[in-house]
């Protein structure tokens, strides 16, 4: 039962997820700039880091982390269902920071409850994960089946995936946080490992790029002519490659260190920027995502497991707030905002081909400095092994 509510809550969440990715499509079909867009897809979930620690501590504490994840969404489905009935950018601004607030740390939360779980009951996390990909999947063929003509209902539609999340967090398991009862553990305990300061610095100029990608992609397509149709069925085909790496995701984690992973994620993820410059037509544009789109797993997916194995129990919910922080919070911001204004100025493609070059220069930059912290975490572990 416990087991089941977690997949049905990935499944049912992150089918928001698929429709959000649609946002900037929607953005540009209301009559909105290419500045603004990137305003909105960055500034609210600027001023909404400012509660994201609050939160990831906040998720320390309680006694039952189901309840404040439950809280969460409902508090963005209502930013959800506020939003169309704004008619000022001002308020859309606003009814975006609502949603922002909350959803920066849902997904950490979620994590946080699903890998305690999984460790505890000798589950796989890799089938939960899976799910959420399917749950985007079906998003993506959802606007492709119901909105060929307009995205104006795309705000409810992800307030309806909300609400029925929120019921699924009635029958997850009762993951206590670890400080809940007990000394108050303080946050700069988690900055003190110089692995983790690495792996979160590494992991925000990675996803620069991935991020901007999520907030024009959709947009881009536009432009390209491509219909909704077309933009869901792309959306729903570039995550089919996502499936069998998060199916035997606890096994290639065991296998591959995080470092190799992020290695591998930079590379995918270069070529990718570059194809997506280049090419301008469906079929060697959905080639691209279905070859490069499993980096996010190793941005995402591969850090998580890392961090609940490397970070102490009581700020494990910090930690995965932080890794959520850093991608979908710090790099969101800069993808959007530097990615908004470049984009009035000399087209989505020219964003493409800089994010390209800057990762793998980045990537030939990381390659020695990460090769060391293998061998350092290689030698702790054979040394805790002769204890």
């Amino acid at each position: 039962m416990r087991y089941g509510a977690l997949i049905a809550y990935y499944l049912i969440y992150f089918v928001s997820t698929g429709l959000s990715s649609f946002l900037s499509k929607y953005y540009a079909e209301i009559g909105m700039s290419d500045g603004k867009i990137g305003m909105l897809m960055s500034v609210p979930t600027m001023l909404a880091l400012l509660f994201m620690p609050l939160m990831g501590a906040l998720s320390d504490r309680v006694s039952k982390k189901r309840y404040l994840l439950a809280a969460q969404l409902i508090l963005m489905a209502i930013s959800c269902v506020l939003f169309p009935r704004c008619k000022t950018f001002a308020g859309m601004f606003l009814a975006v920071m609502g949603y922002s607030i909350f959803s920066v740390s849902v997904t950490p939360l979620a994590t946080t409850i699903s890998l305690e779980y999984c460790a505890e009951a000798n589950k796989p996390f890799g089938v939960i994960r899976m799910s959420g990909t399917v749950g985007y999947q079906l998003g993506a063929l959802l606007v492709g089946a119901l909105f060929t003509a307009s995205l104006k209902n795309l705000y409810p539609m992800m307030a309806a995936s909300m609400i029925v999340a929120c019921l699924a967090t009635l029958f997850m398991p009762n993951i206590e946080g670890h400080q809940h009862k007990k000394a108050r553990v303080p946050l700069k305990t988690l900055f003190a490992d110089r692995h983790l300061r690495w792996l979160y610095g590494v992991i925000f100029f990675a996803t620069i790029g991935t991020q901007f990608h999520s907030a024009f992609f959709a947009k881009y397509l536009g432009d390209l002519g491509m219909s909704n149709r077309e933009v869901s069925l792309i959306t729903f085909l570039s995550t089919v490659p996502e499936l069998p790496f998060l199916l035997l995701g606890d096994r290639i984690v065991k296998k591959i260190n995080v470092w190799n992973g992020i290695l591998i994620g930079a590379a995918l993820s270069g070529a990718r920027w570059i194809g997506l410059a280049v090419f301008r037509t469906f079929a060697p544009i959905m080639a691209v995502q279905i070859v490069a789109v499993s980096c996010m797993a190793c941005f995402e997916f591969i850090p998580a497991f890392y961090l609940n194995k490397r970070v102490r129990p009581e700020i494990i919910g910090s930690a995965q707030t932080m890794l959520t922080l850093t991608t979908f919070g710090f790099a969101k911001i800069v993808g959007g905002l530097l990615g908004g204004w470049v984009c009035e100025r000399a087209g989505i493609a020219t964003v493409y081909v800089f994010n390209g070059a800057a990762t793998l220069i980045g990537l030939i930059a990381l390659y020695k400095p990460t090769r060391r912290l293998i061998a350092e975490e290689s030698a702790q572990i054979r040394k805790e092994s002769h204890l």
